[in-house]
C-alpha cells in the first residue's frame, strides 16, 4: 500500500518548505488533502499562487503524478527556487531525490536528469549521515561544510544547510538541502592570505634592505668624503700655518693638494647622489640616464660584456615606469654581478606591439624558479622588489629562468601611444650598441 500523507504530513511539508523562503509570500497555509486538486475538474477559477506551490509540495511528497504532472511540479516550485542563488534538492523519507532547482543544476555541472530519482549518497555522501545524526541530538537542521566533485570531477566546496520535514507525531516525510558554493571565495581568501603574508614578508625584507642601503652610504660618505674632507681641513690649517712662517710656495702645493681632494669628494658625492636618484632622470630623461649607467656599468665591471639595444623614443615610455624602469635595470645588473657568474648580458628597451618591453638577459648559472617564492623564507628581494615596481606602475613582469641556462627578465608597459597616434616628434630610435 503507498504512503499516503495526511493532512498533519501536508503542514509538515509546507513548513519546511516555507522555513526555505521566510520572506516569499508564495507560499500561504497548506490547504487540507480534500482540497480541489490543481488542474482538477473542480478547480476554483481564483485559487492563487500560494495554494497552487503548497499543493505542488504535497503532491511531490505524495508522488500523486495523477494529481500534479511533473512539468506542473517545476513550474510551481521552479518559479521560486530557480531564482535563488543557493542550490536546493529536495528528498523523500527514503533519501531518493525529487526534486532539484536550476542552480544545483549549474553547480555541479549536470541536468536535472542526472539527480531526480536517485539515492541522495550518489551524489552528495555524506549529506544524509550528518541529518540523521542532528536528528539523534534532537535537532531538525544541520550546518556544514564539504567538498564534492562537479560531473566533470572538479572538486568544489560547499556550506549545507540540511533539514528534516517531519509530521506533528515525528514520522518522517522527507527533507531538504540548501547549497551554496564558496569555492571561488574559498579560493580568493586562500590568495588574500598567501597575498598578505607575501606583502608582510615582503616589507619587512624592504625594510631590511633599506636600513642596509642606509648603512651602505653611511660608510660612503664616512671613507670616502668623510676622510677627504677631514685630510681637506688639515691640510688648510697647515697651509695657514705655512703662510705664517712665509713659506707661499709650500703653502700654494698645499692648497693644490686640498683643492684636488675636495674635487674627489664632490665626485664622490655626486656619484653617491645619481645611485640614489639621477638627477639626469628628470633632467634628460630615462633614456640619457640608461646610457649614463651602462657606461659607468662598463668602466667598472671589465669583466662582463654588456650590449644595449635602445629601440624607442623618450616620448613613447610612460611618465609613470620611467623611474621603475630605471630602478629594474640597476636590480637586474646588480642580481648578474652578484648572483650570475654571467660573461655576458644584455639589455634591450624597444617599442613592441604596443607595448614598452625592458629585457635583460644574461647567460649565467640561472636558478630554478621556486627560489624565487622564497622571500619569506629569507631570501634576497632583487626579484619581488622588480615585480612590485612593474606593478605598481601598470606593468607586466615575467622571469624566464632554469638552472644552467641562464635567466631572462621581461617587464612591458603599455606604451604612452598605444592607443593614440604618435606625435611626429616622436620617431623611432635605431638600436644602439654604443652606449
Amino acid at each position: 500500500m503507498s504512503y499516503q500523507p495526511s493532512a498533519e504530513d501536508s503542514d509538515a511539508a509546507i513548513r519546511g518548505a516555507r522555513s526555505l523562503f521566510p520572506n516569499e509570500k508564495l507560499i500561504s497555509s497548506a490547504r487540507s488533502p480534500g482540497s480541489a486538486a490543481i488542474g482538477g475538474a473542480g478547480e476554483p477559477a481564483a485559487q492563487n499562487d500560494g495554494d497552487s506551490l503548497a499543493a505542488a509540495i504535497r503532491c511531490l511528497l505524495r508522488k500523486d503524478s495523477a494529481e500534479l504532472a511533473e512539468s506542473q511540479v517545476q513550474l510551481l516550485v521552479g518559479r521560486v527556487v530557480d531564482a535563488m542563488q543557493e542550490g536546493l534538492l529536495i528528498c523523500d523519507e527514503r533519501g531518493i531525490i525529487v526534486y532539484v532547482n536550476e542552480r544545483l543544476c549549474q553547480m555541479l555541472g549536470g541536468s536535472r536528469e542526472e539527480f531526480l530519482n536517485r539515492s541522495v549518497t550518489e551524489h552528495f555522501d555524506g549529506m544524509y549521515a550528518r541529518l540523521m545524526e542532528a536528528r539523534e541530538r534532537d535537532e531538525r537542521a544541520c550546518h556544514f561544510a564539504a567538498e564534492w566533485r562537479k560531473t566533470t570531477g572538479v572538486a568544489c566546496k560547499f556550506k549545507v544547510t540540511a533539514e528534516l520535514m517531519d509530521t506533528a507525531d515525528g514520522t518522517h516525510v522527507g527533507w531538504y538541502g540548501v547549497l551554496r558554493d564558496f569555492t571561488g571565495r574559498s579560493q580568493a581568501e586562500a590568495a588574500l592570505r598567501r597575498s598578505e603574508s607575501e606583502a608582510r614578508s615582503l616589507s619587512t625584507q624592504l625594510l631590511a634592505a633599506q636600513d642596509e642601503e642606509r648603512q651602505r652610504i653611511a660608510r660612503e660618505l664616512e671613507i670616502s668624503v668623510g676622510e677627504a674632507l677631514g685630510g681637506v681641513t688639515f691640510g688648510l690649517e697647515a697651509c695657514v700655518e705655512l703662510i705664517n712662517q712665509g713659506e707661499q710656495d709650500a703653502a700654494a702645493s698645499l692648497a693644490l693638494l686640498s683643492i684636488t681632494k675636495i674635487q674627489s669628494a664632490l665626485e664622490d658625492v655626486r656619484h653617491i647622489s645619481m645611485s640614489l636618484h639621477p638627477s639626469t632622470l628628470d633632467d634628460l630623461g630615462v633614456l640619457a640616464t640608461i646610457g649614463w649607467l651602462a657606461r659607468e656599468f662598463k668602466g667598472s665591471y671589465r669583466q662582463l660584456n654588456l650590449e644595449t639595444s635602445i629601440d624607442v623614443c623618450e616620448q613613447e615610455i610612460p611618465v609613470s615606469a620611467k623611474t621603475a624602469i630605471y630602478r629594474i635595470i640597476q636590480e637586474a645588473l646588480n642580481n648578474v654581478l652578484m648572483h650570475a657568474q654571467a660573461r655576458n648580458v644584455s639589455l634591450t628597451l624597444r617599442d613592441h606591439g604596443g607595448h614598452c618591453e625592458l629585457i635583460i638577459q644574461d647567460d649565467g648559472i640561472g636558478f630554478a624558479p621556486v627560489q624565487v617564492v622564497a622571500v619569506a623564507d629569507g631570501g634576497g628581494v632583487g626579484v619581488a622588489s622588480m615585480r612590485e615596481r612593474a606593478a605598481a606602475t601598470g606593468g607586466c613582469f615575467t622571469l624566464d629562468t632554469e638552472v644552467g641556462r641562464g635567466t631572462t627578465i621581461r617587464v612591458a608597459w603599455p606604451s604612452r601611444f598605444s592607443n593614440s597616434v604618435a606625435p611626429a616628434s616622436a620617431h623611432k630610435r635605431q638600436p644602439d650598441n654604443g652606449l
